[in-house]
């Protein structure tokens, strides 16, 4: 498996719509992107302004896929309107994940 975990920057007006996109993705992009494993949003209790995004998918390909896709470019701009700067990404090789 592999995955990026991001901080992201909600407006702080924006945090409602915010979560409505990250909910669209799973109903509208989701059925068209293989591998999706997993997605999380966690609001930090020590910097509730900043939140922490967790997505997971089946492969490094899969990954790199959805990535270099257009349609998921220009759904990460308009995300990006709702934010008051650019995530910081963290990727790598999934080395444990469990649910129940």
């Amino acid at each position: 498996m592999y995955g990026t975990v991001a901080l992201i920057h909600p407006k702080p007006d924006k945090e409602k719509e915010l979560l409505e996109m990250f909910d669209r993705w799973w109903t509208e992009r989701r059925p068209k992107v293989q591998g999706v494993v997993s997605s999380t949003v966690s609001k930090q209790d020590i910097n509730p302004s900043e939140w922490v995004l967790a997505v997971v998918l089946e492969s490094k390909e899969a990954y790199q896929k959805n990535a270099s896709d257009a349609e998921q470019d220009r759904w990460f701009r308009d995300l990006m309107t709702l934010c008051t700067k650019e995530p910081t990404w963290f990727d790598g090789d999934v080395i444990f994940h469990k649910h129940a």
